[in-house]
């Protein structure tokens, strides 16, 4: 709910504004003069500001220039009496944006607000628009130079150039969303909006409003008519991530968007018609799921008209050193600490980790990693030890011959701590914590061994 901040010294106008006219419909907060108005305004920022001008302690123009200087954004709406219209034109002139006149007239003020807020979403959405386009999504924003992702590549180069219907299927962590951005923001609808909507993060009772809106009065609560997710992309794209989880009353009216392309709001009589690009994600096999029933088949091939399937971090092996060396980048400047890169070793485990959450598993590691060090490169300290537990393996033990059939088990044992002390450099603390026990029992292990006796 939209934050509505009214700013006079007048109590009854504030109550009758925060209480009654604009109450039901947004969350409203208030203060009685200049001071208080700023101390407020600077600790909340709302999204909308109503400022009578003749305020005490600090007069309303003031309060308005200092406002615009914390939130230039914020749209600021004068009231002002008959004999200060001169002073509400100047506040104008100075960012405000637009003034009412008291008494007010209840109907224009509620326009005047619900035009006001909109302006300022498009244009935060403009803003937000520019600074995607020019900054992080080009085609340099996913990172792989392994044979699976050139063809992945590929597939994103031809989806931009036609404007079909896309499924991204991949397991969960391998970047669906940003294959999704990758398409829309260098398509012809890159200046229209980007919509995502995860659909397991919403009920099913609220998905349909969440999707397609609602008019006033269709449901208690209904105080305004609502937008949906379909309505707010009009002209651009919308994700839909986790499709493969919508229930089947949901699918049927998907399918309905996609082939007539129009939509009924909640409580609505009249078809809603939008231009919207829909391009969808899942980590379940969908074709399985409408051999079980659980998916509808035609929507499947209304879905899969252009399909990409992403390769798991597992089957792009290659990829892994530079994309920890994008996320140490990107972490190092996040967190304002010299990290300049990652010793062998660690490198060493992390290559040989099966990464069964991915690029997200990835990233996450190296940014605990940068949030521990106190070095300026990562080491194994730096990473969880499930990331190289499995190091203290890797040197095969002896293979048996006709004169050996069984290995002893101290020999192997032997072969064991030297592999581990040979992958942390010597490190006693890093191996014993590879191997899963403590210093005391390796030093007493050691001394028992007669290869490790001093």
């Amino acid at each position: 709910m939209e934050k509505i901040f009214i700013v006079d010294d007048e109590l009854n106008i504030r109550k009758a504004i925060s209480e009654h006219i604009l109450g039901p419909l947004y969350d409203c907060f208030t203060a009685q003069d200049g001071a208080e108005a700023l101390n407020v305004f600077e600790k909340k920022l709302p999204d909308l500001v109503m400022l009578d001008i003749k305020i005490p302690k600090i007069n309303g123009l003031t309060v308005l220039k200092k406002m615009k200087e914390i939130s230039p954004e914020t749209p600021v709406i004068i009231m002002t009496g008959n004999a200060s219209i001169e002073t509400a034109i100047e506040a104008m002139k100075n960012g405000a944006y637009d003034f009412l006149l008291k008494p007010f007239n209840i109907d224009k003020l509620k326009i005047t607000v619900k035009n006001a807020l909109e302006t300022c979403k498009i244009t935060r959405t403009n803003r937000v628009i520019q600074s995607e386009i020019g900054s992080v999504y080009t085609f340099d924003s996913i990172i792989g130079i392994s044979l699976p992702m050139k063809k992945v590549f590929n597939l994103i180069s031809k989806a931009t150039e036609n404007n079909v219907t896309v499924l991204i299927q991949g397991e969960s962590g391998t970047g669906k969303e940003l294959v999704a951005k990758e398409i829309h923001y260098n398509s012809d609808r890159k200046n229209k909006p980007f919509i995502a909507v995860n659909s397991t993060a919403i009920p099913e009772s609220l998905l349909e409003h969440e999707l397609f809106g609602a008019e006033k009065g269709s449901f208690t609560g209904a105080y305004q008519q609502t937008k949906g997710k379909f309505e707010l992309a009009d002209g651009g794209t919308i994700f839909l991530d986790e499709i493969g989880d919508i229930d089947i009353q949901m699918q049927s009216k998907l399918l309905r968007v996609i082939q007539e392309k129009e939509f009924y709001r909640i409580g609505g009589n009249e078809p809603v018609r939008v231009d919207v690009r829909i391009i969808s994600a899942t980590n379940k096999d969908l074709k399985v799921a409408t051999d079980q029933g659980k998916f509808r088949n035609d929507l499947y091939y209304r879905l899969t008209v252009f399909p990409i399937m992403l390769p798991s971090l597992k089957e792009r092996k290659e990829d892994i050193e530079p994309l920890t060396n994008h996320f140490l980048k990107i972490y190092s400047q996040k967190i304002k600490k010299k990290v300049t890169g990652i010793d062998s070793q660690a490198l060493h485990a992390i290559l040989n980790h099966d990464w069964p959450g991915n690029i997200r598993e990835l990233e996450n590691i190296i940014e605990r990693g940068i949030i521990l060090t106190k070095n300026e490169l990562l080491t194994l300290e730096d990473v969880p030890s499930e990331i190289y537990k499995n190091m203290a393996e890797e040197v095969p033990a002896p293979v048996p011959t006709s004169n050996t059939l069984i290995i002893p088990l101290v020999e192997s044992e032997r072969i064991i701590i030297l592999n581990a002390l040979k992958c942390t450099q010597g490190n006693i603390r890093q191996a014993a914590k590879a191997l899963g026990i403590d210093r005391s029992t390796l030093y007493r292990k050691l001394r028992e061994t007669p290869d490790f006796r001093e």
